[in-house]
């Protein structure tokens, strides 16, 4: 029974501290991992807005030539 219970549950390292450092970690790097990836995102919509700014055309304008 306790076998079971021990096999559901997170792993536990030995030592008090190091557990909670490699949590803090991983929580930093995947806050990291979403601003770079919200950084593209936004470089990419800002890099559309340019073209539109450039092309002054509508959808219709552009479909026809």
């Amino acid at each position: 029974a306790d076998y079971e219970a021990v096999q559901k549950g997170p792993l536990r390292l030995k030592g008090s501290g190091g557990a909670l450092s490699a949590g803090k970690r991983k929580k930093k790097k995947a806050k990291e991992k979403a601003q770079i990836l919200e950084q593209i995102v936004s470089s990419k919509k800002q890099e559309e807005e340019k073209k539109r700014g450039l092309d002054k055309r509508t959808p219709a304008q552009v479909a026809y030539e």
